[in-house]
């Protein structure tokens, strides 16, 4: 009887009704082997010792049919406890794979953005400063600013002598 207690105890005294049935059958045997040891206690004679040898036969064999029972019963709790865990685990590692990849794409599009930012940066920076190596430009004054003042000496240059003779 230790061992289907102890079996019970790994299962938490958790069993399908028909064991349980049964266990209450073999409590009841149980008790009934008591009355026939005391009845063969008191009037020991074959036929008492017959039907105690019976019982006692009868009790040994749902016992092991219990404990086989209970046995296939703890083996099968930890298959699917073990296929739990396998299961968890697999979320697990899903779930974390999955993070990674958000974690990979979100990188790899701050890294794309910033590439674009430089890249912009860069050809802003390629734009000014060609406008600001060119002289003519930055001084304001051209070609054509030249020639105009260059006339405007020149006309008045001619004006001033044109009126001065006269």
């Amino acid at each position: 009887m230790e061992t289907i207690n102890d079996l019970l105890r790994a299962l938490d005294n958790k069993v399908p009704a028909s064991i349980s049935k049964r266990l209450d059958g073999l409590r009841k045997l149980n008790e009934k082997l008591a009355i026939a040891k005391a009845e063969n206690r008191e009037n020991p004679t074959e036929e008492s010792q017959e039907q105690l040898d019976e019982i006692i036969e009868f009790i040994t064999d749902t016992q092991d049919d219990l404990k086989d029972d209970l046995k296939e019963l703890i083996a099968n709790k930890r298959k699917e406890e073990e296929s739990k865990r396998r299961e968890f685990a697999k979320k697990r590692e899903q779930l974390e794979a999955s993070k990674l990849a958000e974690r990979r794409a979100f990188e790899a599009k701050r890294k794309e953005e910033l590439e674009q930012k430089e890249l912009l940066e860069k050809e802003a920076l390629e734009n000014t400063p060609a406008q600001n190596k060119d002289p003519e430009k930055k001084s304001g004054i051209g070609w054509g600013g030249l020639l105009v003042g260059g006339a405007l000496l020149i006309l008045s240059a001619g004006a001033i002598n044109y009126f001065k003779k006269r």
